[in-house]
């Protein structure tokens, strides 16, 4: 048993007259009772007389009034109706609120004036001649103007047939037609819009419009027993058990509550259930079905057993013997409630604390209480889901609930909480049950405080810091600070997500708002191994060099995590980035110089002079590759990174000219040279930005002719260059049968418009050969066979003076 819930007080001992029925009320009704047959429980009465009358089997009527805090005068005699009825009183009926007293005498109601002492006999209902039982309901109603009336319903059961009543002006109307019945009704109960009846083996339910309803049969030979409960519920006996229906003949609950024997009488007093059994009354808890207690009366006199049970009051129920009144008085809550927590009957002592008050109780703190030692008794039985729910409900501080678990918090820290019992053991699916609970119930509290934390800053309000929140076991102490209470939350969550769904890890920590205590978290990381999600960590930590330290470790050692690591940081840490650069170019030298040529912002954005700069000490060979990718794909006009690169093509050609013919790459080497060659002349009448003078000065005399040509043309000496081409370049190039216009660049051609004068007949002689129609082949061998002739005498000395004259231009000098 879960504890006592009533003590017996007696109240009349050894009366004279054999007490044949008693209904019970407050003198000054409240607003959770309407009238002793249809009460609907609430909290506690705020008066302590209550009214009892009693009906004689001689007829008389006695009415008390009982005080159970006054032990010296308890009862007191008020009215005594000798001839109220001369034949036994078999049932009593009383509706306060309209201060009328109903009456089953000699097979017929009469309805009596209870304001008047002798209660006089208001009226009598003619029709119910030959009744056996009523049932009365009773409700409020609120009007549109406020104004609270009370609406009273009575079924009057007339052998075979239900009469249907409603109260007004003072008397009784009839509300319809009677409602047939298969057979003579045992027990009725009026429920909603519907009424259930018991007969003598089955029970119906019936609507106030006569349809008639089969439900179950009743076991012979057991009376039937039907019993109001509140919240349009009703409970029908079937042997020792009890079914809760609704108004609508549908199970309520369940499971079937059940008594220890066949009850004969059932009394509802929210939030439990009493039965006269046999040998002893039984008190249970409708929901959860607890067994309370077990009272007993008779002391083993069997003439003396109760049989009767009235509802005064919430905590109050008169029970009667044929001789004797005993008052069931519930226990203070101070004195229940510690016995059902003892028996972790939780559900129950929030019920009863919910139901009932008591003076000098703080209700909405021992609420909290309760609930906090009920989330806790749900953790220990494993019910993670429903228990972090409570949890949550009441504003428990969440390392308050991390500490349930094992090992997620630092141990000097855990070592500080205290709770209400021992911890489970958990481990296996048990643990990781509780861990995907736990990290639920902490994502719901993270959003919250970050929520809070918003709409503060949306509000213009300063930040609140300061958290309210509730320890599991009273006087432990609470965090304060928001930023530490998410430290904790979104550090355990980690943990919580390496243990179930790693997955999980790297999109969590990436969050903008990630609070996670750093050493905690990366401990965590590196025992499971998870350096992936430990670079993601540092990254958002701005701990840049422990993560690249990881990449560049045996561990992980990537190149290509490397570079991208690297350019997602090298705009703020260009050091840095250089640093760790050097082993990814040693390692891999194209990934290298992926870190510095990709298109990404932070990647254009780098001081290239720098970069070129540690690319000649650490990978010399990516220095034109990387050069050209900055001119040509980003525009760059960098006068100096022009002349490097200018530089660079011409020292990487001397170097491939200078190698030995016996060299076995020299086949390679001779398609690098022209590839190198090739990619130098673009480049030298592409650019506009390199210094053509300091290159010039670099060529050798005696080769790089159309290198030289092209740089006296930039610096506009187009009288070098002419001669060039003409002298050096055309005798080298032109083809046989060929116009010069194959030495002729479209550059050149456009640098020769502005030659100098001198050069004009040089010049016009020039391109109006490179314009001369094409002749048939033979034909242009001939006449050129004989301008030949012609000339050579007439032309050899000025021949010769302009091939010198280019010759020594062509080296630098000048023609005197």
């Amino acid at each position: 048993m879960a504890g006592d819930a009533y003590r017996a007080v007696p109240i009349l001992e050894k009366l004279p007259l054999q007490i044949e029925s008693m209904v019970a009320f407050e003198p000054h009704p409240t607003n959770q009772a309407c009238s002793a047959l249809d009460h609907h429980g609430g909290a506690g009465s705020s008066s302590s007389k209550l009214h009892l009358i009693v009906g004689t089997k001689v007829g008389h009527l006695l009415m008390y009034e009982v005080d159970l805090r006054n032990p010296n005068e308890r009862v007191q005699l008020l009215r005594s109706s000798k001839g109220f009825s001369k034949k036994s009183l078999t049932q009593l009926g009383v509706i306060p609120e309209c201060g009328i007293l109903l009456a089953l005498s000699d097979s017929v109601i009469t309805v009596h004036d209870m304001n008047v002492f002798n209660f006089p006999i208001i009226t009598q209902l003619e029709r119910t001649k030959g009744a056996l039982l009523f049932a009365v309901d009773c409700k409020k109603q609120t009007s549109q103007t406020g104004v609270i009336s009370t609406i009273v319903r009575l079924c009057v059961a007339v052998r075979k047939s239900l009469q249907l009543y409603y109260w007004k002006n003072r008397k009784f109307l009839e509300l319809g037609e009677d409602l047939a019945l298969p057979d003579f009704p045992k027990t009725i109960s009026w429920c909603g819009e519907s009424l259930f009846v018991g007969v003598r083996k089955e029970y119906f339910r019936l609507t106030i419009t006569g349809r008639l309803y089969e439900l179950f049969p009743v076991h012979s030979p057991n009376e039937p027993n039907i019993l109001r409960l509140e919240d349009y519920k009703v409970a029908l006996g079937q042997d020792n058990k009890l079914v809760i229906l609704d108004s609508n003949g549908k199970p309520a609950k369940s499971n079937m509550l059940e008594w220890s024997n066949h009850p004969s009488a059932l009394q509802f007093d929210p939030p439990f259930l009493v039965a006269v059994l046999p040998c002893y009354l039984e008190v249970r808890s409708l929901d959860p079905d607890v067994l309370m207690q077990t009272i007993s009366l008779s002391e083993g006199s069997r003439s003396n057993r109760p049989r009767l049970l009235a509802w005064a009051s919430v905590g109050h129920i008169f029970v009667a013997s044929t001789s004797h009144i005993w008052c069931l008085e519930a226990l203070p809550l101070h004195r229940q409630i510690p016995l059902l927590l003892e028996n972790k009957e939780f559900e129950l002592a929030l019920k009863l604390n919910s139901m009932r008050s008591h003076p000098g109780v703080d209700q909405e703190k021992l609420y909290q209480s309760i609930q906090m030692l009920h989330a806790f008794d749900l953790f220990v039985r494993l019910k993670f889901k429903e228990s972090l729910e409570v949890f949550h409900e009441l504003g428990t501080d969440p390392s308050h609930v991390i500490g349930l678990f094992p090992g997620l918090l630092p141990q000097d820290f855990r070592s500080q909480l205290s709770y209400p019992g021992d911890l489970p053991q958990l481990s296996g699916m048990d643990l990781e049950d509780g861990l995907l609970a736990l990290r639920d119930y902490l994502t719901q509290v993270r959003y919250k405080l970050l929520d809070e934390s918003g709409s503060n800053n949306r509000s213009g309000k300063e930040k609140v810091r300061k958290l309210s929140s509730n320890p599991i076991l009273e006087g432990a102490p609470t965090i304060k600070s928001r930023e530490r209470m998410l430290q904790i939350i979104d550090t355990t969550l980690v943990k919580c997500f390496l243990a179930t769904t790693d997955s999980l890890v790297a999109s969590f920590l990436r969050l903008k708002d990630n609070h996670c205590h750093m050493e905690e978290t990366e401990l965590a990381l590196k025992k499971h191994q998870k350096f992936d999600d430990l670079i993601i960590l540092y990254q958002t930590k701005n701990q840049h060099r422990k993560a690249l330290e990881i990449l560049r470790s045996p561990l992980l050692k990537s190149t290509s995590k490397t570079v991208d690591y690297l350019q997602r940081i090298a705009k703020d840490h260009f050091e840095l980035t250089l640093e760790f650069a050097e082993w990814v170019l040693k390692e891999d030298p194209e990934e290298g110089l992926r870190l510095f040529t990709e298109d990404l912002p932070e990647v254009e954005c780098l001081p290239r002079a720098k970069v070129m700069s540690e690319l000649e000490k650490r990978c010399p060979a990516l220095v034109i590759r990387y050069l050209r990718h900055v001119i040509e794909v980003w525009q760059d006009q960098n006068q100096l990174l022009h002349d490097v690169l200018a530089d660079r093509y011409l020292k990487e050609i001397l170097d491939l000219i200078s190698k030995p013919s016996s060299d076995p790459d020299q086949v390679d080497s001779s398609q690098k040279l022209c590839q190198f060659r090739h990619d130098f002349v673009e480049f030298l009448e592409a650019s506009t930005r390199y210094s053509p003078e300091k290159i010039l000065v670099k060529l050798p005399f005696d080769s790089f002719f159309e290198e030289r040509a092209i740089l006296y043309g930039k610096m506009e000496q187009h009288e070098k260059a002419l001669a060039v081409y003409i002298y050096l370049l055309v005798p080298q190039q032109r083809p046989s049968g060929a116009g010069m216009t194959l030495v002729f660049r479209e550059g050149i051609q456009r640098s020769v418009a502005a030659s100098l004068s001198s050069l004009v007949c040089c010049s016009f002689m020039v391109v109006s050969f490179a314009r001369l129609p094409s002749a048939p082949a033979g034909q242009r061998a001939a006449s050129r066979d004989v301008r030949e002739r012609q000339q050579k005498a007439r032309k050899r000395p000025r021949d010769c003076e302009l091939q010198r004259r280019a010759r020594v231009t062509a080296a630098g000098g000048r023609y005197r």
